[in-house]
Formats: C-alpha cells, structure tokens, sequence
C-alpha cells in the first residue's frame, strides 16, 4: 500500500497454481467446479491452459506477451506467449523436484535483472514466482536454506524473502519504465496459501490449514488514475476470474493518432 498498491483478498475453492492461473486466463468462461480439481489432479492435464481466452484477447488487442520461462514447464502451452529462456533442465513436472534443483532454477532466473523488452506494441510481460513455495529453500536473504528439512522458520524465511523480491521487481519495473510517455499497470497477487500445515511440524489445525491453503491475497498499481469502477471492481474481486476481467477493463486497444485531417494514422 505504500507503494502506491490497491489490495484485495481472495478465498478460492480451489488449492493449486493450475486451477487458480486457468481461471485468471479464463475471464469469460464458466467457473468450474471442485470435480474440475480432481480432473486436473488425476491426470495431470496441464496443457489446460492451452485452451485460456485472456492472451488470445490481448494479443487481438495488439499486445505482446512474453516473460521468462516458468519453472511450471507445462506453462509453455498457454498460448500467445513468446517466452525467453534457457533449456528448463529442472522441469517441475518431473516425477522428482530435489531442493537444490527448485533453488537453482530459481537462482539462475533471479539472478537476472528484470529488463522489460522495448517494443512497439504495448506488452503484456508475465513472471511466474515459486520463491514462497514448498520446498522452502530460500533464507531471508535469497541464499540456499541448508536444512534438510521445512519447519515454520524456513517458511517465514522464503516469506520474508519473496517480500524483498517482489519490492526488487516493482523497483525494476519501475525504472526501466523512466522515459517511457506509455501507462503501465502491475498486478501482483498469490495462487493460494502454503500446503499441509496442518500436519507436522506446523501443527495448525486442520481448519486452519484448510483456510491458509485456500486464501491469496492481490495488489494493483496502475500508473495513471484508474476510474473508480475499475477500482471497486477490483476490491470487490473474489476469485481470479475477476481478476482477469480487470486485466481487459485497463488493456483497452491502443488508440490510433491522426495528426492532420487527411493524414495517414499513425501509432502513438
């Protein structure tokens, strides 16, 4: 908020990255049910989001999409996107995910500074973050958390962190937009809670557990006034789907310029 960031909270019936980024691609599609969870879940289908309407919109709409390469290797099907990256050689989609194998997929993309590429088009850039994730490998600083194992202090740990990370990001965001007349907008926000607290050596409750899992939190920045519609719309936002909405309320079309009456259009 001090940052200049609008934030909501959201409570999903859904626990998983998947469910939770179909929906925000998903702005105009039916909400699916919990049996979609089990689907998903029992066979792995992650090349649903090969079948997602918000890029295809934007990309109508004369956006580019791009990003870095997400650890969620399956990720790379959603389409519209030209992703940069090296060879995902820690595919988490892989029957194994060793911690030193999350950390240094993580290390070596974070370690790069988030340059926004200069196009002509107006561009819709996408970073996918696992830093908060299980396992919990990152220390307060972005170091390798030696334990072997994940107790309360490594979650708040890789908490912390991602906190100094995203900050990092908005910074970076920020800057390489100095001199750049074009409005920008940053949504950031969560897929859902951390897993299995309820279990050992959390030991939350199950209630508890259930609730954090299925909690999530968003925040909106838009470098121009946004109209008071659009910004109760997003306090009011109670799952990704709406989230996604307020993505194609502010991605409006970049309007043509005429600079004389019988002058050709140009791009502003």
């Amino acid at each position: 908020m001090q940052e200049g960031f609008v934030t909501t909270s959201i409570h999903t019936p859904f626990r998983g990255t998947l469910y939770s980024l179909y929906h925000f691609l998903s702005p105009n599609s039916s909400y699916w049910s919990s049996s979609f969870e089990a689907h998903v879940s029992q066979w792995g289908a992650y090349d649903i989001v090969a079948y997602t309407s918000l890029p295809l919109t934007l990309r109508e709409r004369g956006y580019y999409l791009t990003g870095p390469l997400p650890a969620y290797y399956a990720l790379q099907y959603m389409p519209c996107f030209s992703f940069h990256s090296y060879d995902n050689i820690f595919d988490l989609t892989f029957p194994y995910a060793p911690r030193w194998g999350v950390f240094a997929w993580h290390y070596i993309t974070l370690s790069q500074k988030t340059n926004l590429p200069i196009q002509t088009n107006p561009t819709f850039y996408y970073y996918h973050l696992l830093t908060s994730h299980y396992p919990y490998v990152f220390d307060t600083s972005g170091h390798y958390h030696r334990s072997l194992s994940d107790d309360m202090t490594t979650l708040r740990a890789s908490f912390i962190y991602t906190e100094k990370l995203l900050l990092r990001l908005i910074d970076d965001i920020r800057k390489s937009r100095q001199g750049n007349p074009r409005p920008y907008a940053i949504l950031l926000f969560s897929d859902h809670g951390p897993h299995g607290l309820a279990e050992a050596p959390y030991d939350l409750g199950r209630d508890t557990a259930q609730l954090i899992a299925r909690s999530a939190f968003a925040a909106l920045y838009t470098s121009w006034e946004l109209p008071d519609s659009t910004r109760q719309a997003f306090l009011r936002a109670s799952n990704y789907q709406d989230l996604g909405r307020i993505v194609l309320q502010i991605a409006n079309p970049v309007p043509k310029q005429v600079s004389a009456p019988h002058s050709p259009m140009e791009d502003p």
